[in-house]
């Protein structure tokens, strides 16, 4: 199944002065979180923010939100995206931000992110084991929420998906093991299931 893209590419010149031009190996996907939790700051601003030429010196390939995907860099392009300079994070890598916006669905954003990862393993034939996080190649806490796990998902639980056919329907399924009034017997349940489910978590409502 071929994930639905929206194109934004920027110009040949944002190309030039945000990146290391043409040349990418394609050897690896990225991970990343774009850590602004602001209202409105979903997949469409930031392609706006690299189509306008992003006043940091960075860029990336695709971002991507609870409802669009949408690619600014073409995928042969050395982003500057993984702090490495020209190491092979930046020219050897394809990179994907997931938006983390608070008016937005995390976890349908990693969903999303995980088809699309699924499609481009798929197209340029790289292994599960070459989905890594932007902090394999310098160090730097990210993507956050799912290195940690407290918005319901872990790095693990983001590996798992991309072993899944995807879905048709775009939805998460999730399966509830008990509801309890006392957080000690929550947390008992929680060792247990571990066991079996190492991504199981609490939620709290």
């Amino acid at each position: 199944m071929t994930v639905k893209i929206k194109k934004q590419l920027v110009s040949s010149k944002i190309i030039g002065e945000r990146s290391y031009g043409y040349g990418n190996k394609k050897k690896y996907i990225t991970i990343h979180e774009t850590a602004n939790t602001n209202k409105g700051a979903n997949a469409q601003a930031h392609a706006n923010l690299q189509s306008r030429k992003n006043p940091r010196q960075a860029s990336w390939h695709y971002q991507v939100d609870d409802k669009e995907i949408i690619q600014s860099f073409p995928d042969d392009v050395m982003c500057w995206a993984a702090g490495d300079g020209r190491g092979p994070g930046n020219t050897q890598s394809i990179h994907v931000e997931i938006c983390v916006n608070s008016d937005g669905n995390f976890l349908k954003a990693v969903r999303n992110a995980s088809d699309l990862v699924k499609d481009l393993m798929g197209k340029y034939n790289i292994p599960i084991d070459n989905v890594v996080q932007h902090n394999k190649w310098n160090g730097k806490n990210c993507p956050a929420y799912l290195r940690s796990g407290n918005r319901g998902i872990t790095w693990g639980g983001f590996i798992n998906l991309l072993k899944q056919p995807n879905q048709k329907d775009g939805k998460m399924y999730y399966v509830q093991v008990g509801a309890f009034k006392v957080k000690s017997n929550a947390e008992k349940r929680l060792k247990e299931a571990k066991k079996y489910f190492p991504d199981a978590f609490i939620k709290t409502e």
